[in-house]
């Protein structure tokens, strides 16, 4: 048991954090379930046993990795990865009846692509949850922002791989309608 505690301690806040979707997104015993970029446990541990079927998908091996080795040690029952970008899914149309994404989106490049995705695998009556990171990240962001120009750093001119809020706020604006 103690082995356990010490390779998922990390496990105690984020499924603390994550607690909270169950109470205003939940699913039923039935549903199967997309949870994309589902990196390394959070939703899979939160939502345990609430799901007939979860698929999780993310890029990163190394997260899916992690999260194969605690559903080994948790009741996780139901619940698959699948090695995949989020902008382009090897699922057939309306396959899923919810998928939730959680703070992801400012790690896709074209947050659209993902939307369509999203949209493209859920049936007819499926539901999804998109959340985005707290208001904090928007606050760091703006603060290194600052801090880069009073320093007077030479900003690369290459395509940021910076979050930026408020393109992601604009372009979920615009596909949500």
């Amino acid at each position: 048991m103690g082995n356990k505690k010490d390779r998922f301690h990390f496990l105690k806040g984020i499924i603390l954090s994550g607690g909270v979707y169950p109470e205003f997104f939940a699913f039923n015993l039935g549903d199967r379930v997309l949870n994309t970029g589902c990196g390394e446990v959070t939703q899979a541990a939160v939502y345990a046993g609430q799901y007939q079927e979860m698929i999780g998908i993310d890029i990163n091996r190394g997260r899916l990795e992690k999260l194969k080795e605690a559903i080994c040690h948790y009741p996780m029952h139901g619940y698959t990865v699948v090695v995949a970008n989020v902008e382009k899914m090897p699922f057939n149309n309306k396959t899923f009846d919810k998928a939730i994404t959680v703070d992801i989106i400012e790690h896709v490049q074209s947050p659209c692509q993902l939307y369509d995705e999203a949209h493209r695998t859920l049936n007819e009556r499926g539901e999804r949850l998109i959340t985005f990171p707290a208001i904090h990240d928007k606050f760091i962001s703006i603060v290194s922002s600052l801090v880069r120009i009073v320093k007077r750093r030479r900003v690369d001119k290459e395509k940021s791989e910076e979050w930026n809020p408020d393109a992601t706020m604009k372009a979920t604006w615009l596909m949500s309608g």
